[in-house]
């Protein structure tokens, strides 16, 4: 779309050859019928002109992509095109000749001569996954625009909320939705489009946590093919939190895609939907980029996955060597040892940093969840219980991984459980 073009009058004209350049100077004043405190001054000022009354500026034209533009201090350089040269100086003296009107812009078969440049502005959704950039046009060095809205991308990013624009990929919020602003004067100056890029911040969760499952003592450990259970080995963080999706007393729904904000966790895995129902409950943090679901899951991670069920308040200081107040996980180990699910080890240290064993995720769990196994049920049972090849019943953990193992019903009296029956 053209715009009206805004009349120049040509006051004079200096033409010079060279053998490298060929330049035309041109001096323009405001038509008659334009004031000059409505147009004149706006219009040079973003062009580089220095406008005073009664003073006229000094502009060369330009000609490049078809196009003619007023500029002040540039030249036709290393222009080796004589033909296009000479059609441009004929119609600047066609124009003097005849009181011809001049203005920066293109040239069209209507005689409007010299029609001001148009830009373009490009929003950019600036998510992962990405929504295809919207880009509008027809915007003049002068035109006043509104910012899009949210509703600009059909497809919000869960967990996330859109803040505004901004003018830089990871730039702050420069733009409200519905702000009016003119094309800044950099992108006028050098005849770039103008890039907004989307800006969203973290949707603060207000789901309510979980609850975990301490009246049904289904089963949820089990052991390896080859017939052991690894006391001594780890577990991952994807595994620690769908180990922990399986004791709550929320259903989960497996055929459900539960979103997370996660680099690292796509869609699909075996452990996403646990992920992600539990970042989307409050239970793993918003605040960090990657879950690392692969890693080895540590003592203090595991506490403070433990203590997210709970409405926590920190345990008494601790005396433990290697937990210092900076630790970020001081408040949960502390809440974890006060409630008894940890202990340190005799030298005085927590290890906080050290990856937890299956036989010390069982314990754990199990004193979380409030379940004790029945040891002479499951001596007078043996037959019928699932034992492991690896363990046998002096290893300081076998009742809790029988615990964990064996699915039961059972009556409880305080810390006393009597098993009834498997499951």
């Amino acid at each position: 779309m053209l715009h009206e073009p805004v009349s120049l009058r040509i006051v004079s004209i200096n033409i010079s050859f060279g053998a490298v350049d060929r330049r035309i100077y041109i001096k323009v004043g405001v038509n008659a019928d334009k004031k000059e405190g409505e147009f004149f001054d706006q219009f040079v000022a973003n062009f580089y002109g220095q406008v005073s009354e009664g003073i006229f500026v000094e502009y060369v034209y330009e000609q490049f992509d078809n196009s003619i533009f007023l500029r002040r201090g540039n030249f036709m350089k290393n222009n080796k095109n004589s033909v296009k040269f000479l059609a441009l100086l004929m119609v600047v003296i066609i124009f003097l000749v005849f009181g011809g009107i001049a203005s920066a812009a293109t040239l069209n078969s209507n005689n409007s001569i010299l029609q001001l440049p148009e830009y373009s502005v490009t929003y950019h959704c600036n998510f992962t996954p990405a929504v295809d950039d919207v880009t509008s046009w027809g915007y003049t060095y002068d035109t006043v625009y509104t910012a899009k809205s949210a509703d600009t991308f059909d497809n919000p990013a869960l967990l996330y909320y859109f803040a505004g624009w901004s003018t830089e990929p990871n730039g702050d919020v420069v733009y409200q939705p519905g702000d009016t602003f003119k094309i800044p004067t950099e992108y006028v100056r050098t005849k770039k489009h103008m890039d907004l890029y989307a800006v969203w911040d973290r949707l603060i969760v207000t789901l309510p946590l979980p609850t975990l499952n301490r009246v049904d003592h289904y089963a949820y450990m089990q052991g390896y093919p080859d017939g052991d259970f690894g006391p001594t080995r780890n577990m991952t963080r994807a595994e620690a939190v769908v180990m922990f999706s399986r004791l709550i007393t929320n259903v989960i729904d497996d055929k459900g895609d539960y979103e997370n904000t996660y680099s690292d966790v796509p869609l699909g895995q075996w452990y996403s939907n646990a992920i992600g129902y539990m970042e989307q409950h409050g239970v793993l943090s918003s605040d960090i980029a990657n879950f690392r679901p692969n890693d080895k899951i540590t003592r203090a991670e595991f506490a403070d996955l433990a203590c997210s069920f709970e409405n926590l308040t920190s345990g008494a200081a601790n005396n433990f060597t290697d937990v210092p107040s900076s630790n970020p996980y001081y408040n949960e180990i502390n809440y974890a040892v006060a409630r008894g699910w940890l202990t340190g080890y005799p030298d005085g240290s927590f290890r906080p940093n050290n990856p937890i064993q299956r036989s010390e995720v069982v314990t754990v769990t199990n004193r979380v969840l409030e379940r004790y196994a029945d040891h002479n049920y499951i001596y007078n049972n043996a037959s019928s219980i699932t034992h492991y090849n690896d363990i046998t019943s002096g290893y300081w953990a076998f009742y809790d991984i029988m615990e964990a193992s064996n699915g039961h019903e059972y009556t409880k009296d305080g810390a006393t459980e009597t098993w009834l029956s498997l499951q």
